[in-house]
């Protein structure tokens, strides 16, 4: 029994990515207005695809999870661990291509990982989230067997005076 289908939870993880896309390119906007320079159209396909590597990888993590909770043997912690790897590798790995983009080079290990505790805000954002909906959902399941549970022994007992 799910409360919230995959769907939704695509949806939801396609919805937050596009507001992290979208408060990024307007507080670059808004910087590019306020220094004067003009807002290089490169920029914004580098921005786009950057953050839909992160939706990618999320995606990936919101499949993992939900099928593992249909078996219901999804540990917390192993996902809190596993957006915390992604998050630590993915954000590098941005901060190397956009050093590359700007045409620099990587001189300090310090440059990579520089915004990490910027950026890694979005990733355990998401994952507080993804995490409060998907307890609340484990939860109304565990209370629905319950009732079940409640309405079965009623019967058994009824069953059991009746005779």
């Amino acid at each position: 029994m799910s409360i919230v289908s995959l769907g939704t939870l695509l949806r939801f993880n396609l919805y937050y990515w596009l507001a992290i896309f979208l408060l990024g390119l307007l507080s670059s906007v808004l910087l590019a207005v306020l220094s004067d320079k003009p807002f290089p159209l490169s920029y914004l396909a580098m921005m786009l695809a950057s953050k839909l590597l992160a939706m990618l990888l999320t995606t990936i993590l919101i499949w993992l999870t939900y099928q593992r909770m249909a078996q219901q043997s999804v540990n917390h912690w192993r996902l809190l661990l596993g957006v915390s790897l992604i998050a630590v590798l993915y954000i590098p790995l941005e901060n190397a291509c956009w050093i590359w983009f700007k045409g620099k080079e990587v001189v300090d290990f310090r440059q990579l990982i520089g915004s990490l505790d910027n950026s890694i805000l979005s990733f355990f954002v998401w994952t507080a989230c993804y995490l409060t909906l998907f307890l609340y959902q484990q939860q109304v399941h565990r209370l629905a067997q319950n009732a079940e549970l409640s309405k079965k022994i009623q019967k058994l007992e009824l069953q059991a005076l009746s005779q």
